[in-house]
C-alpha cells in the first residue's frame, strides 16, 4: 500500500513539474497580453479531449470566473493556451475582432511581445533554476567512463569494434575536453559525440593523474560510430554508475535497503570509487557473507549479507553447466589454449556451480594473483590452463566470453555451491540429456528436455565472422513492424528448440515446442542439411572451435518437462548512474555551467534537427529513438523525482522549460514562431494577408503539430511497451 502511495506520490510530482512549465509559458503570454491591454478570455492549463479531435465534451477539471478572465485547468495536461479577445490560433471561419481590447487591434510590436512572452518566461525561469541549482551544486552525470564496450550494433545490426576500444579508452578515465571543446557531463560528451558523427574526433582525458589526447599522434583516425541500439553516433562507452544501491532483492527487512550507500566493501574503502567497481569488489565475496557499511539517513553503519551478484544469479542457484561461447582473438585466454566450445568445470581448484559463480572465481584470482587456473572439459578429456590476465580497458580480464547452458547437450552438470546436486539434477536432469526448451517467467523457469540415444555435433559450414552475420536480426524499422512486417528470425532463432518434422528436396521443415512449423532452406543448413533424419531434436545452433554447429538429439524418447524454481542465494545489489554535485573551481566556473547547458539545449537543439534527416554514414541521427514526446517526459520528469532526488528533478524542469523555449520558436504556423514569422510578413507587406491565406496556414500548422504530437506520442507508447 505505501509503494502504491508514494507511486502515486511521484507521478503527481511529476505532472506537476510538466503543468509548471506549461504554465510559466502561458504566464508569459498573459502578462504581455495584459500589460498591451488586450482582454484575456482564458488562461487554460491543459486542453479539453475535443482538442485532439475526440468526439467527448466534458467538465474542465477546474474552473474559476476572476474578473474578466476565466482560468481553466483541463484533462489533456501536454499543454495550455491563452485566449485572448480577437486571436485564433485555430481558425472558426468569421471574421476577427475588431475591438480596441482585441489582440488584432494592437500594433505589431505589442503583438511582438505578446507572442514573444511564452517562450522569454521559458528562458528566463529555466535560467534562474539553474542558477539557483549551480549555487547549491548543479547535478551532473559525470564525465566518467562506466566501462568500455568492445563492439557496438551498427546500423545495419552487425557488431563492429567500438570507437572507445580503438581510442583506448578506459574505466575511469575522465573525459574533459572532445574535439578540443571543454565537457562538464556525460550528457555533453553524447552531444559532442553526435556532432562529431561523419568526422574523425579526439578525446582528451585524464587517466591517473595525466592528460591524455586520443588518438595518440600517428595512430589511426576513429569516427563515432551510429549505433543502432540508440539511434546516434556513439563511442561505446558506459555512464558510469555510482555508489548508492538502486535495488537489493531479497534483502531480509533488516538488511541493505533501496538508496543506500555503500562505503566500504570487507574493510575496503570504496566511497570514492565507481559502481562498476564496487560490483567487482563483492563479487569476490559472492554467495558468501560480507560486511559491508553503509551510510543510511546520514547516519553509517555496518551490515553482514550474502551476496548473490547483481541479477539473481539463476544460472548458479539452477547449477547451469558454463562453456566458453566466444573468445576474441589475441585473448590471453586464447594465447593460453583455451578454445571456444570448451566447458568451463573449475577455476582455481574450486568446482563451477554457474556463471556468476564462475566470474566470481575469475575475478577473485585475477585481484589476487592476477592470473587463474581454468579447469576445462574439452572431448571428454579434462585439462587445467593456467590464464595470465591483461589490463583492458582498465580492468584486468583474461579475454573469454562465458556463457550458461539453456539449450543443448548437457555434457557436464555442476554440482551446487555447497557441492551436493544442483536444481537441474534435482529436476531429474542427467549428463548426457538434450535440454531443448527453456521458458522463463517471472522467477522461476519451465525446463523441456529429452534423453537421446545418440548426440551428434553437425557443421553449418559457417566460420565465426559468417557466423556472427547470421547471428543478427536488423530491424525493419518501426513502421514496417507496425505494419507488421517483420524480417526472418537469426539463425539460432530459427532452428534451436525444434523436432526435425519432414525432409524435402530443397528444405527442411521444423516443428517448434510452440507455434507453426517452420521451413528451413537446406542451403541454410550447408553440411548438417544432409545428415538430418526426420525425429532429430536441434538442441540447440551456436558457434563451435571450428565454426557453426548444431546440437542435434537423435532417437530421443518422450519429451520431459519441469519448472526450476530454486530458492535465493542471498542479496542481490544493483548500482545505477547518479547525478552528482558538479565540483565548480569557482563562481565563473559555475556561470560557465550554466551558460554551457543553455547553449547546448537551445542552439544544438536547433542545430540537431538536420541530422535527423541525414544518413547514418553521414552522422545521422534516427528520429524514432532520438524524439521524446510528452509522454516520454512525463516518465523521465517521474523517474528522476523517485530516483535521483529534488535537484535532479528540478534540472530536468529547466530542461524541459529550455526545449519548450525551442519548439516554440519553429516556423510552424500554429506556433509562436510561425505567428511571428506571419507578423513579419504582414509588417514587411504593410498589410494584413489575405484571410484565406492565412487560415490555410494555421490549418496547415494545426494539421502538421497535431500529427506529429500523435506521432511522437505514439512513439512514447512503443518505448514504453518495449515495442520500439
Amino acid at each position: 500500500m505505501l509503494d502504491l502511495l508514494a507511486l502515486a506520490g511521484y507521478a503527481v510530482l511529476a505532472l506537476l513539474g510538466f503543468g509548471f512549465v506549461i504554465a510559466i509559458h502561458e504566464l508569459g503570454h498573459f502578462v504581455f497580453a495584459k500589460w498591451a491591454g488586450v482582454k484575456v478570455e482564458r488562461f487554460s492549463i491543459g486542453f479539453p479531449p475535443s482538442a485532439l479531435g475526440l468526439p467527448l465534451t466534458v467538465r474542465p477539471l477546474w474552473r474559476r470566473q476572476v474578473g474578466e478572465t476565466e482560468y481553466v485547468i483541463d484533462w489533456i495536461p501536454f499543454g495550455g493556451y491563452v485566449k485572448m479577445l480577437g486571436q485564433e490560433d485555430i481558425p472558426s471561419g468569421q471574421e476577427a475582432v475588431r475591438d480596441p481590447r482585441s489582440y488584432e487591434s494592437q500594433r505589431a510590436p505589442w503583438k511582438a511581445l505578446i507572442l514573444l512572452g511564452g517562450v522569454l518566461f521559458n528562458l528566463v525561469s529555466s535560467y534562474l533554476i539553474l542558477l539557483g541549482l549551480v549555487a547549491w551544486g548543479m547535478p551532473v552525470f559525470h564525465p566518467v567512463v562506466g566501462d568500455v564496450e568492445p563492439t557496438v550494433v551498427d546500423e545495419r545490426g552487425l557488431r563492429v569494434e567500438s570507437p572507445a576500444s580503438k581510442l583506448g579508452l578506459a574505466r575511469g578515465d575522465r573525459i574533459l575536453a572532445i574535439d578540443g571543446e571543454r565537457v562538464r557531463s556525460f550528457d555533453d560528451v553524447m552531444t559532442s559525440v553526435v556532432f562529431a558523427g561523419g568526422r574523425p574526433l579526439t578525446v582528451t582525458v585524464e587517466r591517473a593523474g595525466q592528460l591524455l589526447t586520443l588518438p595518440a599522434p600517428g595512430a589511426p583516425e576513429v569516427m563515432p560510430v551510429f549505433d543502432g541500439r540508440f539511434g546516434r553516433p556513439s563511442l561505446g562507452i558506459a555512464f558510469p554508475w555510482s555508489n548508492r544501491v538502486v535495488l537489493a532483492l531479497d534483502a531480509p527487512p533488516d538488511g541493505l535497503r533501496r538508496f543506500d550507500r555503500v562505503l566500504a566493501v570487507a574493510g575496503e574503502d570504496v566511497r570514492h570509487r565507481l559502481g562498476q567497481d564496487i560490483q567487482d569488489r563483492l563479487l569476490r565475496h559472492f554467495a558468501r557473507p560480507v560486511t559491508l557499511t553503509i551510510e543510511r539517513e546520514g547516519r553509517l553503519q555496518e551490515l553482514t549479507l550474502v551476496y548473490a551478484g547483481d541479477d539473481t544469479a539463476f544460472d548458479t542457484r539452477a547449477g547451469l553447466p558454463v562453456y566458453i561461447a566466444d573468445l576474441p582473438a589475441g585473448s590471453p585466454a586464447a594465447a593460453a589454449g583455451l578454445r571456444i566450445g570448451d566447458w568451463v568445470t573449475a577455476v582455481d581448484g574450486v568446482p563451477v556451480s554457474g556463471l556468476q559463480h564462475c566470474l566470481a572465481l575469475v575475478r577473485a584470482g585475477l585481484d589476487a594473483r592476477g592470473r587463474v587456473a581454468v579447469e576445462v572439459q574439452r572431448a571428454g578429456q579434462r585439462a587445467t590452463i593456467e590464464v595470465p590476465a591483461r589490463d583492458t580497458y582498465g580492468v584486468l580480464r583474461i579475454g573469454i566470453v562465458p556463457r550458461s547452458l539453456t539449450r543443448g547437450l548437457l555434457e557436464v552438470l555442476p554440482p551446487a555451491l555447497d557441492g551436493g546436486p544442483s536444481a537441474l539434477a534435482r529436476l531429474g536432469l542427467q549428463a548426457g540429456d538434450a535440454i531443448v526448451g527453456w521458458q522463463p517467467a517471472e522467477r522461476t523457469v519451465t525446463v523441456h528436455w529429452v534423453r537421446p540415444q545418440a548426440a551428434l555435433v553437425l557443421p553449418l559450414g559457417l566460420d565465426a565472422a559468417s557466423w556472427r552475420a547470421a547471428n543478427h536480426q536488423r530491424d525493419p524499422g518501426l513502421i514496417n513492424r507496425l505494419l507488421g512486417q517483420h524480417p526472418d528470425p537469426p539463425l539460432p532463432s530459427l532452428l534451436s528448440g525444434t523436432r526435425v518434422l519432414r525432409i524435402e528436396p530443397a528444405q527442411v521443415v521444423l516443428a517448434p515446442l510452440a507455434g507453426e512449423p517452420r521451413a528451413v532452406d537446406r542451403q541454410r543448413l550447408g553440411p548438417a542439411g544432409a545428415e538430418l533424419q526426420v525425429g532429430d531434436w536441434i538442441a540447440d545452433a551456436r558457434l563451435g572451435p571450428e565454426g557453426a554447429v548444431l546440437i542435434v538429439a537423435r532417437g530421443a524418447g518422450e519429451l520431459r518437462s519441469g519448472v526450476l524454481d530454486p530458492p535465493p542465494l542471498g542479496t542481490t545489489i544493483v548500482f545505477e548512474r547518479e547525478e552528482l554535485p558538479y565540483q565548480a573551481h569557482d563562481w565563473w566556473d559555475r556561470l560557465d555551467l550554466v551558460n554551457d547547458t543553455a547553449y547546448n539545449l537551445v542552439v544544438k537543439t536547433v542545430l540537431l534537427i538536420p541530422r535527423l534527416f541525414r544518413s547514418p554514414e553521414q552522422g545521422g541521427v534516427d528520429p524514432n529513438k532520438a524524439l521524446t514526446g510528452p509522454i516520454g517526459i512525463f516518465r523521465e520528469l517521474k523517474a528522476r523525482a523517485e530516483l535521483m532526488g529534488f535537484d535532479s528533478y528540478l534540472k530536468l524542469i529547466a530542461l524541459i522549460g529550455l526545449n519548450l523555449f525551442v519548439v516554440n520558436l519553429l516556423p510552424i504556423p500554429i506556433t509562436d514562431g510561425g505567428q511571428l514569422l506571419i507578423l513579419g510578413l504582414e509588417t514587411a507587406l504593410r498589410r494584413p494577408l489575405p484571410r484565406r491565406i492565412k487560415d490555410a496556414l494555421l490549418y496547415a500548422g494545426a494539421a502538421f503539430v497535431i500529427a506529429l504530437f500523435i506521432y511522437i506520442c505514439g512513439l512514447d507508447i512503443l518505448r514504453w511497451l518495449g515495442l520500439a
